[in-house]
């Protein structure tokens, strides 16, 4: 009876494992109390059995009345065990900025990769769940206006000098730093600036930066510049800055400010009267007049070659300095500066640099994946050492692996071809023989 039972569980878990299939799965973090203007962060994972062979490609889908962004951020290996089966999973965050109240439906968006099915690689795609999330304006909010939602809001300023030691004609530069969490940079609305009376404003373009960090929280900035000019000594005042906001922590409204700055400006300094040049009264020699028209003459041939080098740089240099750039562009990009830069990796790089090395010197022979060049080459070493290299990356026990690399760039060195069949081949001669 024990027989028959354990006949049983086995082939339960045969059939569970022979019926591993791909899947993704998708998680709204802080779904509760959206509201728009608020960054949504969409956790996707993917999963196939065993691991993969190829990276999941993850697209850049649209959803309407909203802005869809896919942080440049390092994917997340993750593992997970479903009835008897180990998955391998990939994870990826979106970023979704719902642009008015209402509810947002992800489309049914499909990922594409390939993985290993008992030895072979086979190409897989998921597709995402039915997934959605309701965003609505928060109170006191006529929803006509997106407001800018977002955490730890703050605003900071600087002058390039001090604001009370300034003379008439004189600039100073006011910079001001706007820090938010869990929103992009592109997402922070410019401050208003008032124009100061008595002073010209010049502004200049913001800085936008991502992945910035203060006081141990990662978020964005923006980063705006305004000079200031006194023309005329006086008292006057850089107007006060504020910023309104929608808390998404504390689900209320609130404001960051800067105060107004005094400037005094005083007289500036009166100028030195320069020293009047002696002239010589009396009538040089006719030696020296001579001596003085080659000098002239001189001056002014040397002036017009000088004319003439400038106009010849000015129209072959740019093109000659392109041309260069393209060549090393070029050569840079070559299958043997490629292969090279492959070898070198393979004997001392990270697995993930040889593996990002191995695929761009196959697409520069004709191949989409490194795998996909291993089995056109029929090589059964070859393939063995570029599994074993896809194990290292993606299999779930990748720490129990390692790489030969000797044996390894041994495999791809003898299989690379000729350098005259990565060619293109020769063409035949345009003209048809003479006397056939």
């Amino acid at each position: 009876m024990r027989i028959i039972w354990a006949i049983v569980a086995f082939a339960s878990m045969a059939s569970a494992a022979l019926a591993a299939e791909p899947f993704a799965r998708v998680t709204i973090d802080d779904s509760d109390g959206i509201v728009p203007g608020q960054q949504v962060q969409v956790t996707v994972d993917v999963f196939a059995p065993n691991f993969f062979t190829s990276p999941p490609q993850f697209p850049l889908f649209d959803v309407p009345n909203a802005l869809v962004t896919l942080p440049d951020e390092r994917a997340q290996n993750i593992t997970e065990t479903i009835d008897g089966v180990q998955y391998s999973g990939i994870r990826r965050n979106y970023a979704i900025v719902p642009e008015i109240a209402g509810t947002f439906a992800l489309p049914p968006a499909k990922i594409e990769f390939s993985y290993s099915d008992d030895g072979k690689f086979v190409r897989g795609a998921a597709q995402l769940p039915p997934t959605q999330f309701t965003a609505a304006s928060p109170t006191g909010n006529d929803g006509t206006t997106l407001p800018f939602a977002a955490r730890g809001v703050t605003i900071t300023q600087s002058f390039d000098r001090d604001p009370t030691k300034l003379r008439a004609g004189e600039a100073i530069v006011r910079t001001m730093v706007v820090f938010a969490e869990n929103t992009q940079a592109m997402m922070i609305p410019p401050l208003e600036i008032a124009q100061a009376p008595g002073l010209q404003t010049y502004t200049q373009s913001p800085q936008l930066a991502d992945g910035v960090t203060r006081d141990r929280a990662m978020g964005s900035s923006r980063t705006e510049s305004v000079t200031y000019v006194a023309e005329a000594p006086g008292s006057f005042q850089i107007p006060p800055i504020s910023l309104g906001w929608f808390d998404t922590e504390a689900k209320s409204s609130k404001t960051a400010s800067l105060p107004a700055v005094a400037l005094t400006v005083a007289d500036a300094p009166p100028t030195t009267e320069g020293i009047a040049p002696q002239v010589q009264t009396s009538d040089p020699a006719v030696p020296v007049q001579q001596r003085s028209m080659r000098a002239i003459a001189v001056t002014v041939l040397s002036i017009i070659a000088l004319g003439a080098v400038f106009i010849c740089v000015r129209h072959w240099f740019p093109p000659v300095q392109q041309w260069f750039a393209r060549q090393q562009r070029i050569r840079a990009g070559s299958e043997p500066q490629l292969f090279r830069r492959l070898i070198h990796a393979v004997k001392n790089g990270a697995p993930q640099g040889i593996y990002a090395s191995f695929d761009g010197w196959c697409r520069a022979i004709g191949y989409r994946t490194g795998s996909a060049w291993a089995a056109a080459r029929g090589d059964d070493d070859l393939s063995r050492q570029v599994q074993q290299l896809d194990r290292l990356l993606y299999a779930p026990d990748s720490h129990n692996e390692t790489l030969d690399r000797a044996a390894l760039a041994a495999a791809i060195t003898r299989n690379r071809l000729p350098r005259q069949q990565l060619q293109r081949p020769a063409r035949g001669h345009p003209l048809p023989e003479l006397n056939p």
